[in-house]
């Protein structure tokens, strides 16, 4: 399983309430675990549209600014000039 695809995971099973099911508890947990434990050194997982992902779906679970893992992945993807060309 990649990051890009627990954090799917996460998104999917928190937008349909299936998260709550007694048996999505173990996929919740493993997609939680393997999203913290791969985040980069520098703060995303990979490309800008995998770091919004992990976010989102790290979030659907509690993490919010002012965690490191949140902060870190912010300030990662306000460094990717690409993301700052979609504002600008």
């Amino acid at each position: 399983t990649t990051p890009g695809e627990a954090a799917a995971v996460l998104v999917a099973l928190a937008r349909s309430g299936l998260a709550l099911r007694a048996a999505c508890a173990g996929e919740v947990h493993r997609a939680l675990h393997l999203l913290y434990d791969s985040q980069d050194r520098d703060g995303g997982w990979g490309d800008p549209v995998a770091t919004a992902l992990a976010l989102e779906g790290l979030g659907s679970f509690g993490l919010r600014v002012g965690q490191p893992t949140a902060d870190d992945a912010v300030r990662h993807l306000l460094k990717v000039k690409s993301l700052r060309d979609l504002f600008d």
